[in-house]
């Protein structure tokens, strides 16, 4: 891929990374999925084409790393219309999706609270969700709470790409963690 083809795809993510707020707001008092929804859109091709994530959630306080939610492609998921007209279809999606009901279910004790290596933490996880290539993300959440993204990702330009990733995945921590 040239460099010019590179920095178009910048651009268009951009612009799709700059409609998320609204589309937040759009659906934020008619579902209780949020997060759901933000790492479907996430790992969309329009956005970083993602073929599997999973986001959990280390609590210290509560010494809980908790699966929140988790996406993988081959499993139904279809091309979001572009102001989430059809959350409600993605939400059955998601409920049907053994990826996201498997990492939903996932509960340990917190990696923060007990010190544990978390380049260790991140290969079990990789090795449990059948995450190939693996990459993680982890970042700071509000009361306290860390975040945790680990990923496969598809994109030749992930280089150029990635602190944008890294940068809106702050919006899960705006999300209701059920």
């Amino acid at each position: 891929m040239d460099r010019d083809e590179v920095l178009l795809k910048h651009k268009r993510l951009l612009g799709a990374l700059s409609l998320l707020p609204k589309k937040i707001v759009s659906v934020h008092e008619q579902t209780d999925n949020m997060a759901e929804l933000l790492i479907c859109e996430l790992c969309n091709e329009e956005f970083f084409d993602i073929n599997r994530a999973a986001f959990f959630v280390d609590n210290p306080c509560f010494d809980m790393l908790k699966g929140v939610a988790g996406f993988h492609k081959t499993e139904g998921h279809t091309p979001w219309s572009p102001e989430w007209d059809n959350h409600e279809e993605i939400t059955v999606i998601m409920k049907r999706s053994p990826f996201n009901q498997k990492v939903r279910h996932f509960m340990s004790s917190s990696p923060k609270r007990n010190n544990h290596d978390l380049a260790k933490i991140v290969e079990h996880l990789a090795k449990e969700f059948e995450i190939p290539n693996h990459s993680f993300i982890s970042l700071g959440l509000k009361h306290g709470n860390h975040g945790l993204f680990v990923y496969e990702n598809n994109r030749p330009e992930a280089d150029l790409i990635n602190h944008h990733l890294a940068d809106i995945l702050h919006l899960l921590g705006f999300c209701q963690m059920n």
